[in-house]
């Protein structure tokens, strides 16, 4: 009996996955969806070099940000090499990956909006929510990794109560969050209210909520509360990384980032009282330091 033949995206997503060893289904779909848009644009045509440049710069480069740019090339890429599409040299075609961009204007979490923040969700009483944006302050971690949270991996009788070897959706890195004392109160409140069984947060038994769900509960807290709605959970991660008192290195396993490189560029922004301490450090004038215990003086000796 002679198999059924395997469509294209199927085969596409088997590809994906066997070559780059760590890619979820959602991922998979976003990764279809901009290849579906090009053949759509390509009218039946087989890709080649040429149209693949027209597309590039005719569509791309017009419509897209740097940073929108970034998945949508690494798809296309994978399309074209799943095709086998080469270039005029012979070589692999490749789309160019952009550079991402730092934003114009970085946004970060006041104090003053914080607390406003808290108060407001407290007030409110639900506690899930109440204990997401508590986790959200304190791991810094992605939605999408937020949501994904396994319970078994939530380690509240430690002497520094964390998440255990969380593995990032997004780079693969694992990471190991703590956890603050006044989060650990409430979770505990949450986790024997709801009694989750699979994840911290979930919709259903067993079933995570979906990554854009952080964003929606920041979203409608803001408004009742009277806050600017641009809080998102990228403005959580850029405040932590801006108040990160300690090593960089730290702050990444905090936080999930695999590269210190993206830390510093998109979210460790500068900081007045720590700009101001290190220029005093280095240009205040020496008389104005405390001194140094002189060896000679006879109290030492």
């Amino acid at each position: 009996m002679t198999p059924e033949p395997v469509d294209e995206e199927t085969a596409f997503r088997a590809f994906v996955r066997r070559k780059s060893g760590n890619v979820s289904e959602e991922t998979l779909n976003r990764y279809w969806t901009y290849v579906a848009n090009l053949k759509e644009w390509l009218e039946g045509e087989d890709p080649t070099p040429a149209n693949i440049d027209a597309y590039h710069e005719s569509v791309l480069m017009k419509r897209y940000v740097p940073n929108s740019r970034v998945p949508i090339c690494s798809a296309l890429n994978w399309w074209l090499r799943f095709r086998k599409i080469r270039d005029e040299e012979d070589e692999p075609l490749r789309l160019p990956i952009p550079e991402t961009e730092a934003a114009e204007e970085p946004r970060t979490l006041s104090d003053e909006e914080w607390d406003a923040l808290k108060k407001h969700l407290e007030r409110r009483g639900d506690l899930r929510e109440l204990t997401l944006v508590l986790v959200q302050r304190d791991t810094l971690l992605r939605p999408c990794d937020l949501v994904a949270i396994p319970l078994s991996l939530v380690v509240l009788d430690a002497e520094h109560p964390h998440i255990a070897g969380k593995r990032q959706r997004k780079t693969g890195a694992f990471v190991k969050p703590f956890i603050s004392k006044d989060t650990v109160r409430v979770l505990r409140r949450y986790i024997a209210a709801y009694g989750p069984r699979q994840y911290l947060f979930e919709k259903d038994a067993g079933v995570a909520f979906h990554r854009r769900w952080p964003l929606e509960v920041l979203h409608r807290a803001c408004k009742r509360a009277g806050l600017p709605e641009d809080i998102t959970s990228r403005v959580f991660r850029r405040t932590g990384a801006t108040n990160w008192d300690g090593d960089v290195k730290d702050l990444a396993a905090q936080g999930g980032w695999k590269d210190v490189k993206t830390i510093w560029k998109h979210y460790r922004q500068v900081k007045e009282e720590r700009h101001w301490d290190a220029f005093a450090r280095t240009f205040e004038p020496a008389a104005e330091r405390p001194k140094l215990a002189d060896p000679e003086d006879p109290a030492f000796r």
